[in-house]
């Protein structure tokens, strides 16, 4: 019983989180400046924050890196 409303109010925060994001980002820089391959360390860079963006992008590898080792640990 317990299982199905902790997924639900996960996914629920999950997406707050990911339009929070959104909203921010498009408030920094707009969003026809964003580029194609990393817009959130970009949009970092672009104000100045280069040691932001260093650690998303360190974040965004061990997340990938995370992923594909417990993808092949399931296999």
């Amino acid at each position: 019983r317990d299982l199905p409303i902790g997924i639900l109010v996960s996914l629920l925060a999950c997406a707050i989180l990911y339009v929070g994001v959104c909203l921010v980002i498009t408030g920094m820089v707009s969003y026809k400046l964003l580029g194609d391959d990393a817009p959130l360390a970009e949009a970092f860079s672009g104000k100045g924050l280069k040691f932001v963006s260093i650690l998303i992008s360190i974040g965004a590898v061990a997340g990938l890196t995370t992923t594909l080792l417990v993808g092949l640990y399931v296999q």
